[in-house]
């Protein structure tokens, strides 16, 4: 949720994060970095726009299984609904 942070405050994600209280892995991952947590934002992101080649790629170096990825979308999707609502 933090992904998109900077569209919906209008401020730079680096800006915004070093404001909050956000563990550095977590930070690196936002703003873009090639960590684990960083290619797995990577790869969400890409799989919200459609972006299979690029979501295809990231998932087979992460090691998540492809044809995973629209229930694990799903369930994250339920997920946020749940602790935002």
């Amino acid at each position: 949720m933090l992904s998109t942070i900077d569209a919906l405050v209008g401020r730079p994600s680096k800006e915004i994060l070093d404001e909050i209280s956000v563990s550095p892995e977590i930070s690196a991952a936002v703003l873009g970095s090639d960590s684990t947590l960083g290619k797995l934002r990577a790869m969400v992101m890409a799989y919200e726009v459609a972006d299979w080649p690029t979501s295809s790629k990231l998932a087979r170096e992460l090691g998540v299984p492809e044809d995973a990825l629209p229930d694990i979308y799903e369930q994250s999707i339920k997920w946020a609904k749940h602790v935002t609502s």
